[in-house]
């Protein structure tokens, strides 16, 4: 009985002693950065600066990027598109305080509805192969680098392939040379690309543009107004 007892204690304290020997090991090692909170990702100025410039030679047209409004232009993958998630301001915390909006909700659900076989109400003269959603995402308080950090958080996420801030067309010395101003310029500022994503016009319809101006100086236009 004493030997059992005796051999009982000694396998007792084996075990008591594995178990700190192996408490101690799980100390020492590193633990699997899985298993650990990670920090969120933050771009590092030289990485906003690269991205400033990588942006800038875009920008061939007399137009640069707006630092003021705040508005990014977030282009969804075809994945995230057909989705026809609804996005809001939380779905972005990573971007600090801002702003939401979806543009042209109704096209969204035309795609998905035309990808699926659905029937549609209208038709759109659009290609539904390769029809992206675009988000229009506004960040409070911006400036140029909070705007280019935006974009570059953008960027780094699953659900969207192409994030660019909003441009301004910029005449230099603030002098409008209309000589220098070409079609595209104007077609760019009026978004003419996102029309032709609705429709790109029909023979059918006949549009007139009237741009005289009127000088309210003028004494015919005094007496008549």
């Amino acid at each position: 009985m004493k030997k059992f007892t005796l051999l009982l204690m000694v396998a007792i304290l084996t075990c008591l002693v594995m178990a700190v020997a192996v408490g101690c090991g799980d100390r020492n090692m590193p633990h699997d950065d899985n298993t650990q909170t990670q920090e969120p990702y933050e771009p590092t100025e030289e990485e906003i600066q690269a991205a400033i410039e990588k942006y800038g030679v875009e920008l061939s047209d007399g137009t640069r990027w707006d630092d003021k409004s705040g508005v990014i232009f977030a282009t969804l993958t075809r994945e995230a598109t057909l989705e026809l998630k609804d996005y809001a301001a939380n779905d972005f915390k990573e971007l600090g305080e801002c702003t939401v909006q979806n543009t042209l909700k109704e096209l969204q659900q035309y795609v998905v509805d035309k990808s699926k076989g659905l029937p549609t109400e209208r038709e759109y003269n659009i290609d539904v192969g390769t029809y992206q959603h675009t988000l229009i995402i506004k960040i409070e308080k911006p400036n140029l680098n909070r705007i280019i950090r935006a974009c570059i958080l953008l960027e780094r996420r699953n659900d969207i392939e192409k994030a660019r801030p909003d441009k301004v067309f910029e005449v230099e010395d603030n002098v409008f040379d209309i000589a220098s101003v070409t079609s595209e310029h104007w077609l760019k500022r009026i978004n003419i690309e996102e029309a032709w994503a609705l429709t790109q016009g029909s023979e059918d319809v006949l549009v007139g543009v009237m741009d005289t101006g009127i000088d309210e100086g003028k004494m015919s236009v005094e007496t008549t107004a």
